[in-house]
């Protein structure tokens, strides 16, 4: 009977009824109380719906919400934005404490030089340009 019931309201609520069957659809609602539940829980359904769409939210409310949506939706960009800023920084540190490092590597060499030069400039004249080169190469290996 709830079968026939629910069909019988729909019926009703389309409009799809004639005047006789209406007449009687409307005398089994007051004997039956699954169709009275139907049509009343109806009648609340679309009392809430017109409610829910006859809300108009103020400006400032309206505002305050597409804020929200574009900070949100602007979102995922700013983390890569901050993520690639991020990268980039460690990237210049790293260059530059490489750079720094690979100066000081020079610059210990270029002394190493300056002493093994100084020492043997005494002896510059007996030594030969080739020993000089020797000994230049090995404080190189040497770092």
């Amino acid at each position: 009977m709830k079968e026939s019931c629910e069909e019988l309201c729909m019926k009703y609520l389309d409009g799809e009824m004639t005047e006789e069957e209406e007449h009687h659809f409307k005398k089994h609602v007051e004997s039956c109380d699954f169709c009275q539940d139907f049509l009343k829980n109806y009648q609340i359904f679309i009392s809430v719906e017109k409610i829910r769409t006859s809300y108009h939210p103020s400006v400032s409310n309206k505002k305050k919400v597409m804020k929200k949506i574009r900070n949100k939706k602007f979102l995922p960009y700013r983390m890569a934005l901050a993520t690639v800023s991020v990268f980039f920084g460690v990237f210049l540190l790293q260059s530059y404490f490489n750079t720094s490092s690979t100066q000081n590597y020079y610059a210990k060499i270029f002394e190493k030089g300056i002493e093994m030069l100084s020492q043997s400039t005494s002896t510059y004249v007996e030594n030969s340009v080739d020993n000089l080169l020797e000994k230049i190469k090995l404080v190189n290996d040497s770092f």
